[in-house]
């Protein structure tokens, strides 16, 4: 597991997205997550690709209409409004921040399903036992400290049979010291206590009593996001004053926020960084 020198707690994270509230949605849109593209896609479908994201990432959860849906880390709630309007799910959105549970709540509602949005943490949620049909995390997992209870409340919260779905960030299994060093400095930057291995996931849900369905690896297909973004934060830096502004601020602050994108870049170039889907359910 790759940890910074000083993990950061959920109140960490929860101002993190505070205060990059207004950036990320201008460079990111309201799907705060990673898209897939293949081969013959057209790189500037970014919408059509972080929807594509979604579809691989809950289609095994196999939802009919009233499905009891948890969206662990909602952000401002794309995903749970794709996964009502799309399913017809009741989904319990859940984020740690203010400021995302506002945007969240300010979008239109979809014509089928429900949603209810909640600043919550997952590590210590008020869901009901076995009160869930599914739960998806897409990219939250690395921001939890306790990555034993967050397999351990997917356990406690799914009825029996039900299940999860996790897109995530994974490391290789053998890293090299500048590798490691690369890792640890995006964990800082990004306020994120740890990410694991795929194996060292695998054996946590295990651990926690969850049944493997299934993983797939796409960090080939979801690398083309990073260096949209890089493009996104060009432009917007030579075009909108207050955006340039903010950067400067930032980096005044925290003077390796220029470095974030580049090492991004380079731990998928290199292969340090995954990006892998995992499947679980409670067994019966």
């Amino acid at each position: 597991m790759i940890r910074p020198t000083s993990p950061p707690t959920s109140a960490d994270v929860a101002r993190h997205y505070d205060e990059l509230d207004s950036f990320y949605r201008q460079v990111w849109g309201e799907h705060v997550h990673h898209g897939v593209w293949f081969p013959w896609n057209d790189p500037d479908a970014v919408e059509e690709a972080t929807r594509r994201l979604l579809y691989l990432t809950a289609k095994p959860l196999r939802l009919v209409p009233g499905s009891r849906v948890a969206d662990i880390g909602c952000g401002y709630g794309a995903s749970s409004r794709w996964l009502a309007a799309r399913f017809g799910a009741d989904v319990a959105a859940l984020t740690l921040s203010g400021r995302q549970l506002n945007a969240a709540r300010s979008a239109p509602s979809p014509r089928r399903g429900r949603i209810r949005y909640e600043v919550a943490d997952w590590l210590d949620n008020a869901l009901s036992d076995a009160s869930l049909d599914a739960a998806i995390a897409i990219e939250s997992l690395a921001h939890m400290s306790d990555k034993d209870t967050f397999f351990r409340q997917l356990r406690r919260t799914l009825k029996p049979g039900g299940r999860a779905a996790i897109a995530c960030w994974t490391t290789a299994p053998d890293l090299s010291a500048p590798e490691t060093l690369v890792l640890r400095q995006i964990c800082a930057e990004g306020r994120l206590p740890g990410i694991g291995t795929l194996a060292e996931y695998l054996d946590l849900a295990d651990r926690a009593g969850l049944t493997v369905l299934g993983h797939r690896d796409l960090s080939r297909e979801v690398e083309p996001t990073w260096w949209i973004i890089a493009r996104r934060v060009l432009y917007a830096s030579l075009t909108h004053p207050r955006c340039l502004s903010f950067i400067l601020k930032r980096v005044g602050c925290q003077p390796t926020f220029l470095l974030t994108l580049p090492r991004l870049l380079l731990a998928y170039r290199t292969g340090a960084m995954r990006y892998s889907l995992i499947w679980l359910c409670r067994p019966d």
